[in-house]
């Protein structure tokens, strides 16, 4: 009874479910809205201003980085306001969020490169059911001959963590408020983050990784989570594509994946253990 008085003064008494239902997905807006301005700028810079920098401001990795930057501000003010209304109406606890310690930053990097393989593996196999003509490898096409460390700043830290905000700070904990059950509301947020993707490649890829994700968020307690998660995701696909452009297709790149993938489901077996042990400790939706 007092959990369902407080969930009732967070969602104010008599708000309509539609507009419970914009608040969940207009986040999603706001990041769509901020990439397209950004393109729309870049464009008129290239065009009117800077014609000489066109190759930079029209590459998909510029745009997608500097809308991740910009995005981030109103995604951190957003759930800053969301959190202080669940702390004042006793949602979640009042006192600080769970910090993770340094074992736990690297254990869920690297679970989340296994998550990446996981994920790999469930698009090959989709795409051998459904798709006999293939995915078309978007991310590849963009990442293909960049310099590592700039793809691993870009890729790999900032974009990753302004969609974790829009997707999990924000999209996931708004389903939550809503009394949605912590499993369902993970696997929607999840199918809005695939299809957000645009491609079903990516959609399946996105939809999986998106569901662990916010699971973990929601277990472990820390909103750093999933963010670390992701950006362990990303990296680890940066570095299986340096890999194949280094060593080819053949089979030291094979032996690679075939190792890695041995010692990253162990971690991940890991990571999940974790994940799940500390949310029954501690009890969920502290975030």
């Amino acid at each position: 009874m007092e959990e369902e008085r407080v969930r009732e003064q967070l969602l104010r008494p008599g708000r309509p479910v539609m507009r419970g239902l914009v608040r969940i997905v207009y986040p999603a807006g706001i990041h769509f809205g901020i990439q397209q301005l950004v393109i729309v700028i870049a464009y008129f810079f290239s065009e009117r201003v800077f014609p000489a920098g066109e190759k930079l401001l029209m590459d998909p990795l510029f745009l997608t980085t500097a809308a991740a930057v910009l995005t981030a501000f109103p995604a951190v003010w957003l759930y800053g306001m969301d959190r202080n209304k669940r702390r004042s109406t006793g949602v979640v606890p009042a006192g600080d969020s769970e910090i993770l310690n340094p074992a736990e930053v690297v254990l869920l990097l690297c679970g989340g490169a296994a998550l990446s393989l996981f994920g790999n593996m469930t698009v090959s196999i989709v795409e051998q059911l459904f798709f006999p003509g293939g995915f078309r490898d978007v991310t590849g096409e963009v990442m293909a001959g960049r310099n590592v460390l700039l793809l691993i700043l870009t890729a790999g830290i900032l974009a990753p963590a302004a969609e974790e905000m829009i997707f999990r700070w924000l999209i996931y904990l708004r389903m939550r408020d809503l009394r949605l059950p912590y499993l369902p509301a993970a696997l929607l947020s999840g199918i809005m983050f695939g299809l957000y993707h645009g491609n079903a490649g990516q959609a399946v890829y996105a939809s999986i990784l998106g569901f662990f994700f916010a699971w973990v968020l929601e277990m472990s307690g820390s909103v750093f989570s999933c963010i670390l998660l992701h950006s362990g995701a990303n990296i680890w696909s940066i570095i299986l594509l340096q890999a194949s452009e280094s060593m080819g297709e053949g089979f030291a790149y094979q032996r690679f994946v075939a190792m890695s993938m041995q010692v990253l489901f162990i971690i991940l077996a890991m990571m999940l253990f974790w994940a799940g042990r500390k949310g029954k400790i501690r009890g969920f939706r502290a975030v």
